[in-house]
Parts: C-alpha cells; sequence; structure tokens
C-alpha cells in the first residue's frame, strides 16, 4: 500500500503565523479573523469563552 502526501504551503504574507499564535489571540479575546475561516473563528470563540 502506498501513502499520499499533500503539503499545502500559505502564501508569503502568512507564514509566520501559527497555531500556537492563533491559540493564544483568542485566548486572549484578541482578533483573528485576518488568519482563520469564520468557522474556525466561532469555535475557537466557544472554546475560549471567559
Amino acid at each position: 500500500d502506498d501513502i499520499e502526501t499533500v503539503f499545502l504551503s500559505s502564501g508569503d504574507q502568512n507564514a509566520f503565523i501559527s497555531s500556537s499564535l492563533i491559540r493564544q489571540i483568542a485566548q486572549e479575546g484578541g482578533n483573528i479573523s485576518d488568519f482563520v475561516h469564520p468557522a474556525v473563528q466561532n469555535a475557537l470563540a466557544e472554546a475560549y469563552k471567559k
């Protein structure tokens, strides 16, 4: 059996953004709308409600 791997890279403007950074911003109640899909933003907002 062969396993295929697909690597999707981000554009240069977003190359510095990590999931850890997004989670930290979301935990502090910051705006992550420029970095993630609205569904992800809503899920993180729900997960990190204060």
